[in-house]
């Protein structure tokens, strides 16, 4: 019998069991809210990196899952860093139109400006705006809500005379 940790599994099988046991880390998380763990998450990231590399679709998803749950969690400086990172990266890997790098993008941009930082957040989210709406629809859920951060962001940047940087 296999289990998902089976140097045997191929890439795809080996896909669908992180996916599965990723979901479950998520449940997890989401029933245990500001007291949760992200040991398990951050299990899967190493593993994935391990089996698949750390330019693989589905380890940028884990990292950028882990990141965003720490930004959750109280550390959202942190999360707008690392999500920034993994935006050029997934731009380089998959494309500046993908939508998991949009997806990237947006989610770095809204912790960069709860961090205190919404120029950055506004800097982010102009370079994406156009190709969020192209990608996912213009009355998307995605989209709406890229412009709604929009809007909130530039009014939280105009409403700051040191421009939202702490």
């Amino acid at each position: 019998m296999t289990g998902p940790d089976d140097e045997s599994l191929d890439e795809r099988a080996y896909v669908v069991a992180l996916t599965c046991r990723c979901d479950a880390v998520v449940a997890s998380l989401r029933a245990n809210g500001a007291s949760a763990d992200l040991t398990g998450l951050r299990t899967l990231v190493s593993e994935c990196e391990y089996r698949l590399g750390a330019a693989h679709r589905q380890t940028v998803r884990l990292r950028a899952n882990l990141a965003s749950w720490g930004g959750e969690l109280g550390a959202p400086a942190q999360a707008g860093t690392e999500l920034a990172a993994l935006w050029d990266q997934a731009a380089r890997s998959f494309g500046p139109r993908d939508a998991d790098t949009l997806l990237i993008a947006c989610n770095a941009a809204a912790f960069t400006g709860i961090a205190g930082d919404p120029r950055g957040a506004v800097t982010v989210l102009e370079q994406v705006i156009d190709d969020v709406e192209a990608v996912f629809g213009p009355e998307s859920a995605t989209a709406r809500m890229a412009r709604r951060n929009l809007r909130v962001w530039r009014d939280g940047a105009e409403a700051s005379p040191a421009g939202g940087q702490s």
